[in-house]
């Protein structure tokens, strides 16, 4: 396989995304419709791991519900 054939095949990585991190807070941005809180939503998902947000985003998905105040509830620290 020469290199120019793996080139063509990679795919191509999205400006600013560049750790899994990244990629779920952008998973979560697009599924509750605010792309424009992506700063919000990364620290959210610091502050909690990325274990503990995946688990509350897959949660939110699995009930349905696309309200960004939802998951900000969901994903608060607690005091």
């Amino acid at each position: 396989m020469d290199l120019s054939s793996y080139q063509i095949k990679r795919k191509k990585a999205e400006k600013g995304i560049h750790s899994y991190l990244h990629e779920l807070v952008k998973e979560a941005c697009d599924y509750v419709g605010e792309p424009k809180n992506f700063g919000f939503w990364l620290g959210r998902a610091k502050s909690l791991g990325i274990a503990e947000f995946k688990n509350k985003l897959d949660y939110v998905k699995q009930r349905g519900i696309k309200n960004g105040k939802y998951l900000a509830a969901c994903t608060r620290r607690p005091v």
